[in-house]
């Protein structure tokens, strides 16, 4: 282990497994059992909803605008105070751009693992309408010279590195690509017998995501009515959606969400059963449901 302890962070808890679909707490627990990572920070922004009202009034009273409250300073200093960093050196493995927040003591060393930048996550996500100007533009102030300063930016996509490099001009030597591992439990692998439904009868497409809009679920279900118009059978089976929003059609087999914490077996279970994991968004970081379906 570094002379540094090397801790985990983001917006929300790495040591729970509903975090981010649980990719964090599985990069936590393997750190921890190489020896690489020694904790990861419980921060927990849901206790922060009282005040993001507070912010959000407070901003459209004073600057005419709102909304972006995970994107300002209040937000992330108050988020950081949640824990006791000490005085211990401390080298940080950061999922957020913006964390750690404010002035970085003399004996931190901050490294970036990204899904994408907050210029993707504007521009390309479509999050810019839902974040006022001032605070947008301080974000991306920020963003910038936290990368100038970081010890390196590891990319979970080539997308999002050729944005760091491209639109922050941060050398390419500073920046890495580094594909993220599927989230689930690697030791529940061997005791998935393989499946026993009959070959393509019906067809089973794999859906899965809480955001089925940006990942384009109305054009799988499109592909499954062309497959249908030609007499295959075929159902497209949805994880983690609210199957009270879903568009309404006959081909859908919504199975909803699945805590992996206490059903991980199932989730790959199911996961085992998809023909094909199918993922067509409009704008996507690292296609972690496609790494599961792998």
């Amino acid at each position: 282990m570094s002379e540094f302890q090397r801790i985990l962070v983001l917006v929300g808890d790495p040591n729970e497994v509903t975090t981010r679909g649980g990719q964090p707490f599985f990069l936590l627990k393997a750190g921890k059992e190489m020896n690489f990572l020694h904790s990861g920070l419980a921060l927990k922004p849901e206790k922060l909803r009282a005040y993001r009202y507070t912010w959000n009034l407070f901003s459209l009273i004073t600057k005419g605008e709102k909304g972006g409250f995970q994107y300002s300073k209040a937000f992330l200093n108050k988020l950081i105070k949640q824990v006791n960093l000490g005085e211990e050196a401390v080298e940080f493995i950061s999922y957020f751009p913006l964390l750690p927040p404010g002035e970085w003591k003399s004996n931190w060393r901050v490294n970036y693992y990204i899904d994408a930048t907050l210029k993707q996550n504007f521009e390309e996500y479509g999050l810019s309408n839902n974040v006022g100007e001032k605070v947008k533009e301080d974000a991306l102030r920020q963003e910038l010279e936290n990368y100038k300063f970081a010890e390196r930016i590891i990319c979970r996509s080539r997308w999002a590195a050729a944005s760091v490099v491209n639109k922050y001009g941060i050398h390419s030597n500073k920046v890495h690509f580094v594909l993220p591992g599927s989230s689930v439990d690697e030791k529940l692998i061997d005791k998935i017998k393989p499946n026993n439904y009959p070959p393509l009868q019906p067809l089973r497409l794999g859906f899965i995501g809480k955001d089925w809009q940006r990942k384009r679920l109305p054009f799988l279900l499109q592909v499954a009515e062309s497959l249908k118009s030609k007499k295959t059978a075929v159902e497209v089976v949805v994880i983690g959606s609210d199957c009270d929003s879903l568009p309404k059609s006959s081909l859908i087999n919504c199975v909803g969400f699945i805590d992996k914490h206490k059903q991980m077996y199932n989730f790959m279970k199911l996961v085992q059963s998809f023909h094909f994991g199918c993922l067509f968004s409009s704008a996507e970081g690292q296609g972690q449901s496609i790494l599961e379906c792998l």
